[in-house]
């Protein structure tokens, strides 16, 4: 893939305008996995839900990576036949499914300065 299209994929994902609504997201976790996740004020419920769906079902086989570009753009056209495949084909393992959930919520754990000055750096070091 271009680049800088997959730069471009991961600050819309690290720094959405808007975030992916959380009853999306429940519908989306309970499509996929058969498991129940409520919309509650503790926002990572949701994440919480999805990796415990995730480990609960298993994978009989390898899923394909998931690619930056396919989740940016899930993400922003709010597709949930899309979103149900990405959480469907993520992988337990370091907390893959959870980390989808949280970055599809507009919550990376990063902060937007920290972002912000990493991209700044990125160009300079470019020049």
């Amino acid at each position: 893939q271009n680049s800088e299209e997959v730069i471009r994929a991961a600050i819309r994902i690290l720094d959405p305008v808007t975030p992916v609504p959380p009853e999306v997201l429940a519908a989306v976790v309970k499509e996929a996995f058969g498991f129940a996740a409520t919309v509650a004020k503790d926002e990572d419920a949701l994440a919480e839900a999805a990796l415990e769906g995730r480990r609960t079902v298993g994978s009989t086989k390898r899923s394909p990576r998931l690619l930056l570009t396919e989740v940016a753009r899930a993400a922003e056209e709010r597709d949930a036949a899309q979103l149900v495949g990405l959480v469907t084909a993520s992988q337990a393992e370091a907390g893959e499914s959870y980390w989808l959930i949280r970055l599809l919520q507009g919550r990376s754990g990063v902060a937007r300065d920290t972002l912000h000055s990493a991209i700044a750096r990125a160009l300079i070091s470019v020049q």
